[in-house]
């Protein structure tokens, strides 16, 4: 019984570490693998839609853990094969987004990944770094914040995790419907005041 015990628990994905960036501006929190459900779910939803190719833009994406997650987990999950992905990121913290295109991350972080995660990392002397597959895939856009983002261009998914709890409830419906204007099949949004934005 204790053999089975522990080889069920070989599978339960180990817990992300959080990260806190800073800037003499702002201060974050984030951690790679830490909505592996929601991804997940949104990478099946792309593949089923039949496209070929598909966008995602990150608003406020920080240090771009929650992007490489993404692509991580799409590439492990050989949706690469149905679809090919770009991601395209943006944050209104420039040192942030300096930081996310790097691409070196703090060592501990290899604590909350999987074994077939950490295939998309290398070690350097800084800690451990993104690999060329990832940032190839990756875009970052200037500096903005997504409620005065201005699109070049429409997107297959916009991600918008958390960030509508730093702005204010009756601004929040006017952000989504700026979003809509450019976020041609999905929306993934965390964090609302469920007064002002309704299912």
């Amino acid at each position: 019984m204790l053999a089975k015990t522990r080889q069920a628990d070989q599978t339960i994905p180990p817990i992300p570490v959080r990260l806190r960036p800073a800037t003499t501006t702002a201060i974050g929190t984030t951690a790679f693998f830490r909505n592996r459900p929601l991804f997940q779910t949104l990478l099946e939803e792309l593949a089923a839609t039949g496209l070929k190719k598909c966008s995602i833009l990150f608003h406020a994406c920080s240090i771009g853990a929650e992007v490489y997650s993404l692509l991580i987990q799409y590439l492990i999950g050989g949706f690469n094969h149905q679809f090919d992905l770009q991601c395209f990121a943006v944050d209104k913290e420039p040192g942030f987004l300096a930081f996310a295109a790097q691409g070196v991350f703090p060592g501990e972080i290899e604590e909350g990944m999987t074994r077939a995660e950490r295939r998309y990392f290398q070690p350097v002397p800084e800690g451990l770094k993104i690999s060329e597959e990832l940032q190839a895939r990756t875009s970052f856009l200037a500096p903005c914040d997504f409620t005065q983002f201005q699109p070049r261009r429409t997107y297959t998914v916009v991600v918008l995790l958390n960030a509508l709890l730093y702005v204010p409830s009756h601004k929040q419906a006017q952000a989504l419907d700026q979003i809509a204007c450019y976020n041609t099949s999905f929306l993934a949004v965390t964090g609302f005041h469920p007064d002002q934005i309704k299912a």
